[in-house]
């Protein structure tokens, strides 16, 4: 078997290993579950029997299962990555879904010009404007520990800790009272 200088993984060319025989491991390399000696002989061109010598000289068999464990490695590595970066994609779209829901609900509370009384306005729909958040709330509940609410974009209770308790009671009293005033059915998040 030939020598392999230092820092060489073993799936390098060896010392000692003509630029065929390598060319030849690599194809073999190339064919992963499909792989022979003959199919990698056919692709380059070779008889099969002189791989056979090419591969028992060189230590094929030990080189391509390092090459193979180093493959999984790297497919393991990029599928990690490929999940991580559709998590952050989902968080985003599920913050987006979030914010739009907040500025629904942010615009249910008006305000009496005189007096200051905080009531809903009845041109927005509370339960569109809730089901957007709960949709966004539910999402983000789903998805697996990320670093904290700043990789979300900002805390969600943000534009709502501006009002006090007894406001924050006036808005739900008076989004009971206007569900219970509609009762032609649930309305739908695009409302």
């Amino acid at each position: 078997m030939d020598a392999q200088g230092p820092g060489q993984k073993p799936w390098d060319k060896l010392t000692g290993e003509s630029g065929k025989a390598y060319g030849a491991f690599r194809a073999y390399c190339g064919l992963g579950s499909e792989r022979t000696l003959v199919a990698a002989a056919k692709g380059v061109g070779k008889n099969p029997s002189l791989l056979r010598r090419w591969s028992a000289r060189h230590n094929w068999k030990e080189r391509v299962h390092a090459w193979d464990i180093a493959q999984a490695r790297d497919d393991e590595v990029a599928l990690r990555e490929e999940r991580d970066e559709a998590l952050r994609n989902l968080a985003r779209e599920a913050d987006r879904l979030r914010r739009i829901g907040m500025a629904g609900l942010s615009r249910l509370v008006i305000r009496d010009p005189v007096t200051g009384a905080a009531a809903l306005d009845p041109a927005v729909t509370v339960g569109g404007a809730c089901r957007i958040c709960e949709l966004a709330l539910k999402i983000l509940l789903s998805l697996p520990a990320l670093s904290g609410p700043a990789d979300r974009g900002g805390s969600t209770a943000s534009d709502i800790s501006r009002l006090s308790d007894q406001e924050l009671q006036e808005i739900i009293e008076l989004a009971r009272q206007r569900a219970q005033g509609s009762k032609e059915g649930p309305p739908d998040a695009s409302e």
